[in-house]
């Protein structure tokens, strides 16, 4: 997980295939194939080098063929969460819903590791805000959020110092869904980039940025503020090497649609069958 946050993704790419290719020549496979796959496959989705943004099918795994093999509930949890992750990185409602669900809904000890439950507790505690705009169960999906905050609140407290960008960028998605103003919205969300920033997480930086620019955009007051957020998230995108995503925000601009809306209905989204 931290070679995926901390490192441009064509060296984490690169490292992996290496990983996946002693595995298989070495020890025939093996289980730690099964675990690498997915974060492999995910690099080359954010790099745009695959079959589609958010199905796990390419150079480094069919997504068909690793479901009906999965070896153990923690690698299941994993690929649950490598697609919750790229459903919010592609803005993808839909499927981020779906996993969250998944993954709330399946406990496993997963739970102990931290790179993996700070990235869970805090996608999913955005997408259940974001379900929680437009759902008429506003204090269901409100509750629920704040379960997730909660959890990343006490990883802190604990001492765990990978979760504060997650845990920053959650109370920044609370600022915004509950209306502050425009100041404490910016400054929730600038305090997010800044440690994820600090951590060397290129990719939470971006994310954090595109999130502050859809927050803000709209309101007259925030005009001068939006386009800086965006040319931010492109810059860390950029760095971070996710041309995949850079090529979805340029189109998504290009036709000035709603990314949510617009992602929650694209066609090429696959429903997967996750129930083995």
């Amino acid at each position: 997980p931290m070679l995926l946050l901390t490192k441009p993704l064509s060296q984490s790419e690169k490292r992996m295939r290496e990983i996946v290719s002693t595995q298989v020549r070495v020890l025939k496979g093996g289980v730690h194939k099964y675990w690498v796959q997915p974060f492999w496959q995910e690099a080359l989705n954010l790099m745009g080098d695959s079959d589609h943004m958010i199905k796990l099918s390419g150079v480094a795994m069919q997504e068909e063929e690793y479901i009906s093999l999965i070896p153990d509930p923690i690698a299941l949890a994993n690929y649950h969460i490598r697609k919750l992750e790229l459903s919010c990185y592609f803005r993808c409602h839909s499927q981020a819903l779906k996993y969250a669900e998944l993954l709330e809904t399946r406990a496993t000890s997963i739970e102990i590791m931290c790179p993996l439950i700070v990235t869970k507790h805090c996608l999913v505690g955005i997408t259940y805000l974001t379900e929680a705009k437009c759902d008429n169960s506003t204090r269901y999906y409100k509750r629920k959020a704040k379960q997730a905050l909660k959890r990343l609140t006490r990883l802190v407290d604990a001492g765990c110092i990978d979760a504060k960008p997650y845990y920053l960028m959650l109370k920044a998605e609370f600022a915004s869904f509950e209306k502050k103003d425009v100041a404490t919205i910016r400054m929730a969300f600038d305090s997010a980039i800044e440690a994820a920033m600090s951590s060397g997480f290129q990719g939470i930086a971006a994310f954090a940025n595109e999130q502050a620019y859809h927050s803000l955009r709209g309101n007259h007051e925030t005009e001068r503020y939006v386009q800086m957020y965006w040319n931010t998230a492109v810059e860390n995108y950029t760095s971070w090497g996710a041309f995949g995503k850079i090529d979805q925000m340029k189109q998504l601009r290009r036709y000035r649609a709603d990314p949510i809306a617009e992602n929650s209905q694209l066609p090429s989204v696959v429903e997967v069958n996750v129930t083995d």
